[in-house]
């Protein structure tokens, strides 16, 4: 049985690019619109796709190995975008 908050599982392709297509009904689930922006967090095998937030933004970066100035400024203009 599904719970309120279980999407059906679906299927996509991985592109050349390393593209991945977030099935419509994911979309609509979690409220992603076009061009926001999504969080990709991976555990061994596992990979979690969620919504991201400033908050989640700015500790992505942190995380990464290239944080630095530029992505201060990355940081910076998505804060304005989403006040």
């Amino acid at each position: 049985m599904l719970s309120c908050n279980t999407v059906p599982s679906k299927l996509s392709n991985v592109t050349s690019n390393g593209q991945v297509t977030i099935p419509a009904n994911v979309r609509k689930a979690l409220g992603i619109k076009k061009g926001e922006k999504v969080i990709f967090e991976t555990n061994g095998k596992t990979i979690t796709v969620r919504k991201a937030n400033a908050m989640t933004v700015t500790r992505a970066l942190e995380e990464s190995s290239k944080f630095n100035d530029n992505a201060t400024r990355i940081v910076r203009q998505l804060r304005d975008e989403w006040h």
